[in-house]
């Protein structure tokens, strides 16, 4: 195996520490360069795959329009499990009621009618343009986290920056940035095919005998990597109020990722499930279950922070919406508009931002779907600006103009 080859097979990918040669792992750790103590500011990015009902989570009571089109699956805020009032307007799903302590102290804000002014109505290409962060431009090179990255100023000299918790890396982080991506930390190493044991002795020869700096620096990376994250797994957390699934599993991860102060500035996970067709449900059924889900994670991992929640944004997002008059299976259709949560010590919460605009049908996208008034690059420009410091969002999102007049001023 050359050089070439082996860079290309693990470069960032996984590396199991327990399976390095002895010699080598000695030699890393004599380099192993001190980092400062400094901490700083994580953004956690959740997609929620499929095309979320932004009127499931935040019910519109207040808009009569709102249970003429949905006679089977409005929410009601009377009767059994009713929706939670937020104001006299909006009220949340019940089943969102681990995140109500949240909104009640002040640090969970929702945006109604955001999403991308793109109209399509495919998941996969709505999925890659607000990913890539240009929607309608298929030419984009790079994910609009990758380029962040690439503007920040590091917390610290970390090889583990920026993370995905899911099975594979996201296109919001592909790119020249070096990213990590990991289904859990405790699996995090190279596996099967990516790297076999004579690799890994080959590897250990050409590492001991380079000499140049190219080959030799990104090979002590991975190993650095390895040993940050190793570190993390150990760290002391608070697992009984995590649900026990992927988004539970995977939360507690980042939240380990965090305590453990390596470096860490920007986490990306997903969430699926989102796509309802057919028996969406109301204040019971498969959307409810799904958003319990979501809110019992994101309310499992602000209580492990702890004290560290002041230095942590929550974003969730999805592709686009549904339609706002269910279909004849008691169900929903692809739509448009959707609803944006942030969670975090620092955000300005307990309001909905945004413009509202009713849903009688002279409002409604297309006649049928609820508008985009705010566009999801509006929301995202400010969290990287006033909460991990971009200080010029048009690198990242190129065909976005943002203004400052129009700031939604998320942050307190």
């Amino acid at each position: 195996m050359n050089r070439r080859t082996f860079l290309k097979k693990s470069g960032f990918a996984f590396l199991a520490l327990q399976s390095l040669p002895t010699t080598l792992m000695k030699s890393l750790i004599a380099e192993a360069v001190e980092v400062p103590k400094k901490k700083g500011k994580v953004f956690v990015y959740i997609f929620q795959r499929g095309g979320m009902d932004g009127l499931s989570l935040l019910a519109p009571y207040g808009d009569s329009n709102y249970y003429d089109l949905r006679k089977n699956i409005a929410l009601a805020v009377t009767g059994p499990r009713p929706a939670l009032k937020l104001d006299d307007h909006f009220a949340l799903n019940a089943g969102m009621a681990g995140l109500k302590k949240y909104w009640d102290e002040g640090t969970l804000a929702l945006i109604t009618q955001a999403g991308s002014p793109d109209a399509g109505r495919s998941h996969f290409d709505s999925q890659d343009y607000i990913e890539w962060g240009t929607p309608g431009d298929r030419n984009t090179p790079d994910g609009f986290l990758n380029r962040t990255m690439s503007s920040l100023d590091p917390i610290k000299a970390s090889p583990v920056r920026a993370i995905a918790l899911q099975s594979n890396m996201p296109r919001v982080l592909t790119g020249n940035f070096p990213a990590l991506s990991m289904n859990n930390l405790r699996d995090f190493g190279i596996q099967g095919s990516l790297a076999q044991p004579d690799e890994l002795k080959g590897f250990e020869s050409m590492y001991q005998s380079a000499t140049d700096q190219i080959f030799r620096g990104p090979g002590k990376e991975v190993f650095e990597a390895t040993e940050l994250i190793k570190a993390a797994q150990s760290v002391p957390g608070d697992d009984r109020g995590y649900p026990k699934n992927g988004l539970g599993n995977h939360l507690r991860d980042i939240a380990n990722l965090i305590k453990a102060n390596i470096g860490l500035q920007v986490a990306v996970t997903e969430m699926g499930g989102w796509d309802t067709h057919v028996n969406q449900g109301d204040h019971d059924g498969q959307l409810t279950d799904r958003l319990t889900e979501l809110s019992d994670a994101l309310a499992a991992f602000a209580k492990d922070l702890g004290p560290l929640y002041g230095d942590v944004c929550v974003v969730t997002m999805t592709e686009f919406g549904r339609m706002v008059k269910e279909n004849g299976n008691k169900g929903t259709d692809h739509g448009h508009g959707s609803v944006m949560m942030l969670l975090g010590g620092s955000v300005k919460g307990k309001k909905i931002y945004g413009q509202w605009k009713d849903l009688s049908k002279k409002n409604l996208f297309e006649e049928r779907d609820v508008p985009v008034t705010t566009d999801f690059r509006a929301v995202l420009s400010e969290v990287l600006m006033d909460h991990l410091g971009v200080k010029n969002p048009l690198p990242i999102f190129p065909k976005f103009n943002y203004s400052p007049k129009n700031k939604l001023k998320l942050f307190g």
